[in-house]
């Protein structure tokens, strides 16, 4: 007689215990063990996919909160009313910030073109290393930038019919340390005492059919209300 392996004598002993559906669950617990074990495999990998979309949306919000820029306005004119031939004007506008952050100003660079004209633009820098600390009076920065005309061009500035476009690029200090370059563009009309910035306008809006409902008993408490406060 061969002796029995300790497995197949487990078996032997406990084959009148585990019995009908309890030997039927003794069978099949293992795979039903290694299903569950499948279905929480897959439950992690989801919630680690929900957990990586809301550090990816949490690190945008934090680079949006540390965006930093320069907001530009205040467009001014200097120098004479009626200058003479050859003479300087000059346009100022102001750098100011805006932002949570302070920004460390170090490069503003403007071309200058007179419109209706063939000569070329002009280009001018201004270098600094200027911080500008956020919301706060001192954190405004006043670019001057020279306009020079002739004598035609002189014609049309006391006309008022003078059109210089203002273009050009704002460097400041990014956090790696490098220069952050932004890009800046105006069309202004220049007059003796007065600047007008030129701003696009849009179309003129067209009549459609209204798509909203009518309901009658609101149009009618609506006139009444409005009669009675009319006087009518």
């Amino acid at each position: 007689m061969e002796p029995l392996s300790a497995a197949s004598f487990i078996a032997a002993v406990l084959s009148p215990v585990f019995a009908g559906w309890v030997r039927y669950l003794f069978d099949w617990g293992q795979w039903v063990f290694a299903a569950l074990l499948v279905v929480v495999g897959f439950l992690q990998v989801w919630l680690l996919r929900v957990t990586w979309d809301t550090i990816q949306r949490q690190t945008q919000l934090l680079r949006f909160s540390q965006q930093q820029w320069l907001d530009i306005g205040n467009w001014t004119i200097e120098g004479d009313s009626t200058p003479s031939d050859d003479s300087r004007l000059a346009c100022t506008f102001e750098l100011s910030n805006h932002t949570s952050l302070p920004v460390t100003l170090t490069r503003v660079t403007t071309d200058v073109l007179l419109m209706g004209s063939r000569t070329r633009p002009r280009s001018y820098e201004v270098t600094e290393f200027l911080m500008l600390p956020p919301h706060s009076p001192s954190s405004r920065y006043v670019v001057r930038v020279p306009v020079l005309m002739d004598d035609q061009q002189l014609k049309r500035f006391r006309k008022g019919e003078l059109f210089v476009h203002f273009e050009g690029t704002i460097a400041f200090l990014g956090p790696d340390g490098s220069d952050v370059p932004q890009r800046f563009q105006q069309l202004t009309n220049l007059m003796p005492g007065k600047i007008t910035l030129w701003r696009p306008h849009g179309a003129i809006p067209e009549e459609v059919p209204c798509k909203r409902p009518i309901c009658p008993e609101t149009d009618n408490d609506s006139d009444t209300e409005l009669n009675q406060q009319t006087g009518q």
